[in-house]
């Protein structure tokens, strides 16, 4: 990392699952009561971090490399992504790092540990160049 490089990690609970994000009212699908106190907590956990241990607040306008790793709260089968797109709206929605999860031009996620009672680590960088210039070689 360069002099002028942003780095900080973040650890918190997983969220719901996927099939426990959303409830349909009707025709309307609503935000699960369970997902909303999730992701009020983690923003507010997310931004806190920031504030309590001084970090300065990422640039905006910089692109994005971020690594979770993830700890299964049990032995249970799961998709590995599920997590990853509540994470980052959370960290979207905290205002410390990107104005947009579009700005992520790497993302790594690792299984750490089955039965680790569900927890989630996030290291965010901010990048000075892209990952890849140009079209995605074939």
């Amino acid at each position: 990392m360069s002099e002028e490089s942003y780095a900080a990690v973040l650890e918190f609970t997983l969220p719901p699952s996927s099939n426990n994000r959303l409830l349909w009212r009707g025709k309307r699908a609503v935000l699960a009561p369970a997902y909303r106190e999730w992701k009020q907590k983690a923003v507010e956990y997310i931004a806190d971090e920031f504030d309590n241990a001084e970090m300065p607040y990422f640039p905006s306008d910089r692109e994005y490399r971020v690594l979770i790793a993830i700890g299964w709260p049990d032995r249970r089968r799961r998709d590995i992504d599920g997590p990853v797109k509540p994470i980052l709206d959370a960290i979207t929605e905290s205002c410390v790092a990107w104005a947009d999860d579009s700005q992520v031009v790497s993302l790594q996620v690792h299984l750490v540990c089955r039965a680790c009672k569900g927890a989630v680590t996030v290291a965010i960088e901010a990048i000075d160049q892209r990952v890849v210039d140009g079209p995605i070689p074939e």
